[in-house]
């Protein structure tokens, strides 16, 4: 990971999109540091639209630590 964009800009980052199987309640999950995202195996185009931006959005303040 890095604070900054690399010099050839965001083309030259690779981008992993994987499945990771499991219940279709969770999130995605995003690893930054190897710019990858997880996504479960959800069962219908809303679910995974609703799953989606609720990680979007409820991540816009940043790291929460519990």
């Amino acid at each position: 990971g890095s604070t900054r964009v690399p010099h050839g800009g965001y083309v030259d980052l690779p981008f992993e999109l994987s499945c990771s199987g499991g219940d279709e309640n969770q999130l995605p999950l995003a690893h930054t540091c190897s710019n990858c995202i997880e996504m479960p195996e959800y069962k219908s185009k809303e679910k995974l639209e609703e799953k989606l931006m609720m990680a979007i959005f409820e991540g816009a303040e940043g790291y929460w630590i519990t």
